[in-house]
């Protein structure tokens, strides 16, 4: 089975600890630490019921396979059974699928969060700091 990260961080400082605890070390705020799971690209296949392969919706009139509108991916009428799980639609809550891209993307949306915490990481031995990060890292002091 694919193995999950988690981490836990400050939601006020940015602190970051490898397991939860109720106040933070570095700015001692209470209950601010929270959990931050992510998962890695394997176990998103796992879990997907289909990978998504045409942009195409329907194929003479039906959904087509392999499309956005897959039926793996739930109920589309109130009389369906979803295909995945055999369920009506007031038990399906739906299923998800995925894409298999050609390289790495980034959403534009999260572009400011990534930058926050590379400005708190340090290059060289990969130190988060709660603060922005000067020219010395204190952890290497390089």
């Amino acid at each position: 089975m694919a193995k999950v990260k988690t981490t836990f961080f400050c939601q006020n400082c940015g602190a970051q600890y490898a397991k939860w605890q109720g106040q933070c070390n570095a700015c001692k705020s209470w209950n601010t630490i929270v959990e931050e799971v992510f998962q890695v690209p394997q176990k998103i296949r796992d879990i997907s019921v289909c990978e998504v392969v045409t942009d195409e919706l329907y194929d003479e009139g039906r959904p087509k396979t392999g499309g956005l509108r897959d039926p793996k991916f739930g109920v589309s009428s109130r009389r369906g059974i979803c295909t995945a799980c055999q369920r009506t639609w007031t038990q399906c809550s739906g299923h998800f699928g995925h894409y298999e891209l050609p390289f790495p993307m980034y959403h534009i949306g999260w572009i400011p969060e990534v930058l926050f915490w590379l400005r708190k990481t340090c290059v060289h031995c990969g130190h988060l700091s709660a603060k922005k990060l000067g020219k010395k890292c204190p952890k290497c002091k390089i």
